[in-house]
């Protein structure tokens, strides 16, 4: 008899497991039959964790024929030459999770149910696979919170779960449970006391501590929550991101925090992508920006675009495909083959990128806007539509739409232009954006 390799978890088990090669006995079957049951066959057990932790899994036991039992809590386990007979496979599964069986018998599946247990025969020269899947069905929402901000901690959890993160935390699909929040120590402060709090299924719980003491100002917590007061601040994906040449005084802070949160613009990242906290208010707003802040307004999906950009300057950038996309939209702007994507954008070419991607109709130049915007201009129909619909002003007798346009000024140009044709537009329409 071939017997199969063994983990430390199942070989104090492996005594049990006689495995008669003899003709069994008969057996009462479920339909009310016997069943003469002789051979052996093989039996492959499979384990599959939760998406959300797929490491996590549960210890089964197999009952056999003789009422012996074999437990494990491998992933995947082999039972080369086993005796037939009936079976009864059940698993301890994960807390909060449920899980669902499902039998195949040579290559062909023959059930499924939603359960932890079940019984089942197994002939002599078959081949069995039993595959037990989990997954959170009782779940709900974990955050960890504290005052000042930025404190750092341990989740732990049901299952031996484990995290450290920063505060504020947000852990969505958690496993109803027990949590308790450990944080770490401030130097010269009394040690926080851990928070804990049972989780149930659809529900929510925050774990929340306040600290007051004299070394309060000195910590990094403090500062970068003081910090944030000063600029603009903006929460990405739970976690906060702090524009250090944005101060929250200046006149353009409002309209940088609208493009940032919608995902507009974003502000510069690094050579890994990462964000920097720069945002560069002054700086010249490039073709190549431009055409990828277009895309992020208007929602137009530059991935969609398949031909190559007939631009060779853009050809292997970055922006390849925002620019291949803006070619193949016919927006003004990009129809010359010979523009350098990193030249600075005009105000003029800004608005009249931004109006034809939103698709919105423009009206006929009459020269009565600005001074130096005659019919004749280039984009003169989009400037003038723009300050009809409000989003250049006339204060000013002059528009300058052959000058640069910075960060700043694009910021609040894309934030009036969304309230006036992305917000206004749902809401008329019944939707919201």
């Amino acid at each position: 008899m071939h017997m199969p390799n063994l983990s430390k978890k199942a070989a104090s088990c492996v005594l049990g497991l006689s495995l008669v090669l003899s003709v069994m006995p008969v057996v009462l079957a479920q339909s009310g039959e016997t069943v003469q049951f002789s051979g052996v066959g093989k039996l492959i057990i499979t384990q599959v964790g939760p998406q959300e932790s797929p490491e996590l899994l549960g210890k089964w036991t197999l009952f056999e024929p003789d009422n012996n039992k074999f437990v494990a809590e491998d992933r995947t386990f082999t039972f080369t030459d086993i005796a037939a007979g009936s079976y009864t496979f059940t698993s301890d599964i994960p807390e909060g999770a449920s899980a669902v069986i499902e039998l195949t018998v040579d290559g062909v599946l023959s059930q499924t149910v939603n359960r932890q247990q079940l019984t089942f025969p197994i002939n002599g020269g078959q081949v069995v696979s039993l595959k037990i899947t989990y997954s959170f069905t009782r779940v709900g929402t974990v955050s960890v919170t504290s005052k000042p901000s930025g404190m750092k901690y341990t989740l732990k959890g049901p299952n031996g779960y484990g995290e450290k993160g920063t505060t504020p935390g947000m852990y969505e699909k958690m496993p109803e449970g027990l949590y308790t929040a450990y944080f770490d120590l401030i130097p010269d402060c009394i040690t926080p006391k851990p928070k804990s709090d049972k989780l149930l299924k659809d529900g929510r719980i925050t774990l929340a501590i306040e600290v007051a003491c004299d070394a309060l100002n000195e910590i990094p917590q403090t500062k970068e929550e003081e910090k944030a007061l000063e600029f603009v601040t903006i929460i990405i994906d739970g976690k906060s991101l702090t524009f250090e040449d944005a101060k929250s005084s200046e006149w353009f802070a409002q309209y940088i925090a609208k493009v940032t949160k919608n995902g507009i613009m974003s502000g510069y990242s690094d050579a890994n992508g990462n964000l920097t906290g720069k945002f560069g208010p002054g700086d010249s707003v490039t073709l190549a920006q431009l055409a990828k802040i277009a895309h992020r307004m208007s929602g137009l999906d530059e991935t969609k675009v398949e031909v190559p950009v007939r631009n060779t300057r853009a050809d292997g950038q970055w922006y390849e495909r925002f620019w291949a996309s803006a070619e193949q939209n016919w927006w003004e702007v990009f129809r010359d083959t010979r523009t350098d994507p990193n030249r600075p954008a005009t105000r003029a070419e800004v608005v009249a990128t931004l109006l034809r991607s939103l698709d919105v109709p423009t009206v006929w130049p009459k020269g009565k806007t600005f001074q130096d915007v005659l019919p004749t201009l280039p984009y003169a129909h989009a400037i003038e539509t723009a300050v009809a619909d409000g989003i250049v002003d006339t204060a000013s007798t002059s528009f300058r739409p052959n000058d640069p346009i910075n960060r700043a000024e694009m910021a609040k140009m894309l934030t009036l232009m969304t309230q006036q044709y992305i917000e206004t537009s749902a809401e008329i329409r019944g939707g919201s954006y």
